[in-house]
């Protein structure tokens, strides 16, 4: 798409940015300089000069996909959700979150990917996760006990031990412990 050759006596001209976005602009800005890209929009996606193949880690590796629906406003997709939706055949919607197994965020093989429909559903496994792996350390170091989860999904409260606060007890030792250190009940 090319836009026509203006005179210099023309005032702000609309045409469309060149980077191929669309996007309606001056092409004659208020200084009189002409314009083909929206600002930032010249250097984007293959122009880029750091542009190495569309590929590129940060904290998930991202791909580079202008004509995605719900790519980034600079074309990239993350690519465990491009896995998911060729696995899947469709695009994914927005609220539908992936969650990575073994929690290596650049392992994007389908078989470390595992769909949840919202967040809430993705967030509840990362808790579950954390608390079994967090209690399995935890032991009550007056009666012994073993910290877990109850049967109705409850989480048993584990406090830290007051007297020394890298040990943990049970809440049923922490009350004994505060009561013999304020006198009062607890």
């Amino acid at each position: 798409m090319t836009n026509k050759i203006l005179r210099v006596s023309e005032p702000f001209i609309l045409g469309k940015c060149l980077c191929g976005c669309g996007i309606d602009i001056h092409i004659r800005r208020e200084d009189g300089k002409l314009c083909r890209f929206k600002l930032g929009h010249h250097n984007r996606g293959e122009r880029h000069r750091d542009f190495r193949g569309g590929r590129f880690a940060g904290i998930y590796i991202q791909i580079w996909a202008p004509n995605h629906p719900y790519a980034t406003k600079d074309g990239y997709v993350p690519e465990h959700r491009l896995v998911m939706e060729k696995h899947l055949g469709r695009y994914l919607d927005p609220k539908e979150q992936i969650h990575h197994k073994n929690h290596n965020k650049k392992d994007n093989r389908l078989d470390n990917l595992q769909l949840f429909p919202n967040v809430q559903d993705h967030n509840k496994i990362h808790i579950k996760e954390k608390h079994e792996n967090d209690t399995n350390k935890r032991r009550c170091v007056i009666c012994g006990g073993i910290a877990g989860i109850r049967k109705d999904n409850r989480y048993l409260l584990w406090l830290r031990n007051p007297l020394n606060k890298n040990e943990w007890v049970c809440r049923k030792d922490w009350r004994k412990i505060m009561r013999k250190l304020t006198g009062r009940k607890h």
